[in-house]
């Protein structure tokens, strides 16, 4: 169970953001992260950590394409399976 208003400062770090950056966020510089904390009522640090966080997933979602994540998949799936027989 997570509490709603755990994302409302994530949402409203987005929010901010022109569709145009929601789009490409490699567009945006030191001065776009002060404008969308300005907007969104955060500090800069929340941004650069939300984009940082965007930045992992976004490597993360690549790395399963390949036949890495194929296997890190299986093996994972394999795991709930041996949980489930205890």
């Amino acid at each position: 169970d997570i509490n709603d208003d755990a994302f409302k400062h994530i949402e409203a770090i987005i929010h901010s953001m022109t569709p145009d950056e929601r789009r490409r966020p490699s567009i945006i510089n030191v001065s776009r992260k002060q404008r969308i904390a300005k907007g969104s009522g955060r500090k800069l640090e929340d941004v650069n950590a939300l984009m940082k966080q965007f930045d992992q997933m976004g490597k993360m979602m690549k790395m399963m394409q390949g036949p890495q994540g194929r296997q890190l998949m299986q093996m994972m799936g394999k795991g709930k399976k041996e949980l489930k027989s205890d």
